[in-house]
C-alpha cells in the first residue's frame, strides 16, 4: 500500500493528518439545508477541509511505521520523501494531486488548498441518508377578507304597491227618465300592522349593525385603518411597558448580581491573603527550622573529626602496650590498618605503555563491532589511532601521584610496604577500566568517527574488514601504520545477492528491517544467513523488506517469532503479505 492510500485511510478514520510547510488536513461538519432552486434535500454530511495551522503531530508516522511494519525512524524518512515528491509535484502540476475517494490538493498562489468531493462524507453511520428531491417548502395561501361583502352600499327595500280599488256595479238605468252618473269613490288600501313577535330584539340589534355599515368602501377602508392604528398602538404601548417593566428587572437583577459576585471576589481575596500568610509564615518556619539542623549537623561533624583525629593519634602514637618492644608496637600500631588508596602509589612510563596495550586490545574487537553496525569497516585503523591516543593521554592524566594525608604522619604504612604490588595492579585496572569507559561511549566513538570520515574522505564499506583483518589481531603497530597511509583509490565493495520474490512464500513473515536500498537489504541478509537463517528479501511497496522465514498462519508465525528472539536480539514484526 503506497503513502497516499495510507492518508485516504487515516482520514477516514477520522484522524488528523498534518503536512509539514503546507498545512494540516482535517476533517469538518456540513449541516443539513434545502436547495430551492433545484427543490432538494442534502442532509448533513462530513467533509474533509485544509487548515494552514500547524501542532507537530506525527500520527501519520505511526500509522505509516504500523502498516509498513517498519521502525518509526525508517517510517520518517518514507514520510520526509513523500512531503518532498508531494511539494515538486505541487509546484509543478496545476490540476495538482489527487486522493482517491477525497479530493484533489492543489497550489493557489503560495498557499495549499484541498478541494473535496461535492458528495464526500467521511461520517459511515449517515451514508445511507440519500439526497431527497421535489421536497417544497411550505407557503400559506392568501385568505380572503371576512368584512370584503361589506364594502358595498346596501340596495334600499322595494315600497309596496298599494292594491287597486274594486269597482262596484252600475245601477240599472232607466230609459224614460235619465239620471246623472254618480262619481267614483275611491277606497283606501287597507295596511294591516304585523304582530310583535319575539326577535324584536334580535332585529333592532341588525338593524344597529346595519346602520353602523358605511355607505362606500372608501369610508369602511378609513374605518378599518383607523381601527388597526388603533389596536397597534394599544398593542405597542402595551409592549413598551412590558419591555420597560423587563428592563428594569434585568437591571435589578444585574445589580444584584454584581453585588454578590463583588462580594465573593472580595471573600476569596480575603481567603487568598490568609492562605499566603499561612503559607509564608510556614515556610519560614521551616527555613529558620532548617537552619538550625544545619548547624547542627555542622557541629555534630566537627566533633566526629575531632574525635576521630584524637582516637587515632592516641592509638598511634600515644599508645604502647606494656611489656612489648618498639619494633612490637609499630606491628601492632599499622596491623589493622588496610590501605588502599591510589594517591599513594607510583606509576612509570612503562606500567603506563603496559595499560595503553591492554586498553588497546580490549578496544579493538568492540571498535571493530561499532564500524560495522556505522558501515565504516574500512575506518578501524584510523579510528583505533586515535583510540591509542586518547588512552595514552589520559592515562598519563591518571596515573600519577596524587595528595593523601597519610604522607603527613611520620610512619611508613605497613600493609601498603607487604601488598604494593597488588594495590598498584589493581590502581593501574580502575584508571584502565576508567579510560576503556569514555571510549566506550557512543557520541564519543560517532564524533571521532566523523572527523576521521571528514578528514580522509572515507566512504561507507557496508560490513568490510578493511584495516582490521589485514591486520591480524588488531595490533597497535600494524593501527598506526595504516592510519597514516593515504587510501589512493576508492574502495569497491562487492555484495552477493540474496534470494528476491515479489511477495511472501506463505503468507505471514517474520520481518527484520525494510530498506529502500537494494544493497543495504543484501547486506542485511547476507549477515542474516551468516547466523544461521533461512533469510530472503520480499520485493514490495517500493521497498525491500527482509524476512527470516515464513508461515502459513498467524500462530504459527508467532511460535517461529518467540524462537527467533531467544537468539536473535534485534528487533523483527509480523507482517501479513495476504491483506
Amino acid at each position: 500500500m503506497n503513502i497516499t492510500e495510507l492518508i485516504v485511510e487515516f482520514v477516514q478514520q477520522g484522524n488528523v493528518v498534518e503536512f509539514p510547510g503546507m498545512g494540516t488536513l482535517t476533517g469538518s461538519n456540513v449541516s443539513a439545508h434545502h436547495d430551492t432552486a433545484t427543490g432538494t434535500y442534502y442532509p448533513a454530511r462530513r467533509t474533509v477541509v485544509m487548515n494552514n495551522a500547524l501542532s507537530g503531530s506525527k500520527a501519520i508516522i505511526r500509522h505509516i511505521a504500523e502498516k509498513e511494519c517498519v521502525t518509526n525512524d525508517i517510517a520518517e524518512q518514507m514520510w520526509n520523501n513523500y512531503i518532498a515528491a508531494l511539494e515538486d509535484k505541487l509546484r509543478r502540476t496545476a490540476s495538482g494531486h489527487e486522493f482517491p475517494g477525497l479530493g484533489t490538493m492543489r497550489m493557489k498562489g503560495s498557499s495549499v488548498v484541498f478541494d473535496a468531493l461535492p458528495d464526500l462524507d467521511l461520517d459511515a453511520n449517515k451514508r445511507h441518508e440519500q439526497p431527497l428531491e421535489h421536497v417544497a417548502t411550505y407557503t400559506p395561501k392568501a385568505v380572503a377578507d371576512p368584512f370584503a361583502a361589506f364594502d358595498k352600499p346596501a340596495t334600499p327595500a322595494p315600497e309596496p304597491e298599494p292594491e287597486p280599488a274594486p269597482i262596484p256595479e252600475p245601477e240599472p238605468v232607466h230609459a224614460p227618465t235619465p239620471t246623472p252618473e254618480p262619481e267614483p269613490v275611491v277606497v283606501p288600501p287597507i295596511v294591516e300592522t304585523p304582530a310583535p313577535t319575539s326577535n324584536a330584539d334580535h332585529l333592532s340589534e341588525v338593524k344597529r349593525m346595519l346602520d353602523e355599515i358605511p355607505s362606500s368602501p372608501k369610508d369602511a377602508k378609513e374605518k378599518r385603518m383607523a381601527e388597526k392604528a388603533a389596536a397597534k398602538a394599544e398593542k405597542e404601548a402595551r409592549r413598551a411597558a412590558e419591555e420597560a417593566e423587563k428592563a428594569a428587572a434585568r437591571k435589578a437583577e444585574t445589580a444584584l448580581r454584581e453585588q454578590e459576585r463583588a462580594a465573593k471576589e472580595q471573600a476569596k481575596a480575603a481567603k487568598e491573603q490568609e492562605k499566603m500568610a499561612a503559607k509564608a509564615k510556614k515556610q519560614e518556619k521551616k527555613e529558620e527550622k532548617k537552619r538550625r539542623h544545619g548547624w547542627l549537623w555542622i557541629l555534630l561533624i566537627l566533633l566526629l573529626l575531632l574525635l576521630g583525629c584524637g582516637a587515632y593519634y592516641y592509638f598511634t602514637q600515644m599508645r604502647t602496650p606494656k611489656g612489648e618492644s618498639c619494633a612490637r608496637e609499630v606491628e601492632l600500631s599499622y596491623k589493622d590498618q588496610f590501605t588502599d588508596d591510589r594517591n599513594l602509589l607510583v606509576f612509570d612510563e612503562k606500567d603506563i605503555n603496559r595499560s595503553t596495550i591492554l586498553v588497546h586490545n580490549f578496544m579493538a574487537d568492540y571498535v571493530h563491532q561499532f564500524l560495522l553496525a556505522r558501515h565504516y569497516g574500512n575506518a578501524f585503523a584510523p579510528v583505533m589511532s586515535q583510540v591509542d591516543q586518547y588512552a595514552d593521554s589520559r592515562l598519563h592524566e591518571l596515573m600519577v601521584e596524587g595528595y593523601c594525608v597519610k604522607r603527613f604522619f611520620p610512619y611508613e604504612d605497613f600493609w601498603l610496604k607487604r601488598n604494593y604490588a597488588e594495590y598498584k595492579e589493581a590502581g593501574a585496572n580502575y584508571y584502565r577500566c576508567k579510560v576503556q569507559g569514555e571510549l566506550m561511549n557512543l557520541d564519543f566513538l560517532d564524533g571521532l568517527l566523523d572527523d576521521i570520515i571528514v578528514g580522509l574522505g572515507l566512504h561507507a564499506d557496508g560490513y568490510g574488514l578493511n584495516g582490521y583483518g589485514a591486520g591480524g589481531n588488531g595490533g597497535r603497530g600494524n593501527a598506526n601504520a595504516n592510519a597514516n597511509k593515504k587510501n589512493d583509490q576508492p574502495y569497491v565493495e562487492v555484495v552477493p545477492e540474496a534470494p528476491t520474490f515479489k511477495n511472501s512464500k506463505q503468507g505471514f513473515d517474520i520481518i527484520a528491517g525494510f530498506f529502500t536500498s537494494k544493497k543495504s537489504a543484501n547486506k542485511c541478509a547476507n549477515q542474516l544467513k551468516a547466523l544461521g537463517s533461512d533469510a530472503y528479501i520480499i520485493s514490495k511497496s517500493g521497498g525491500y523488506y527482509v524476512s527470516m522465514g515464513s508461515a502459513p498462519t498467524y500462530t504459527a508465525a508467532q511460535a517461529m517469532e518467540n524462537h527467533i528472539k531467544s537468539w536473535y536480539k534485534s528487533d523483527v514484526s509480523i507482517k501479513n503479505f495476504n491483506e
